[in-house]
């Protein structure tokens, strides 16, 4: 759905396209949805241990994404403040 797309592109944005296609991979590996951001956001920390970060599908290797996740979770935040203030309107 277009929050699940938007939530993608806003990661990719802090991230890279790079590294979030690291992430969709390693999402996929695990069995999740590459394509539902809570999936990702699941998988994300997966990418700090070596089992994972190793893996042949893995291309930039290492990635802690604590910032990506507090970025993205930064602006879903406000994005829902903006709602409630117009709603109300």
């Amino acid at each position: 759905d277009s929050l699940n797309s938007t939530l993608i592109a806003i990661a990719a944005y802090n991230c890279g396209e790079g590294r979030m296609a690291d992430c969709m991979s390693i999402t996929r590996q695990v069995g999740k949805n590459h394509l539902v951001w809570e999936d990702i956001k699941a998988s994300i920390p997966l990418l700090r241990e070596e089992e994972y970060f190793k893996s042949e599908s893995i291309k930039l290797g290492r990635f802690k994404g604590k910032e990506t996740l507090k970025y993205v979770d930064s602006i879903l935040e406000r994005f829902h403040e903006y709602q409630k203030s117009v709603t109300a309107q």
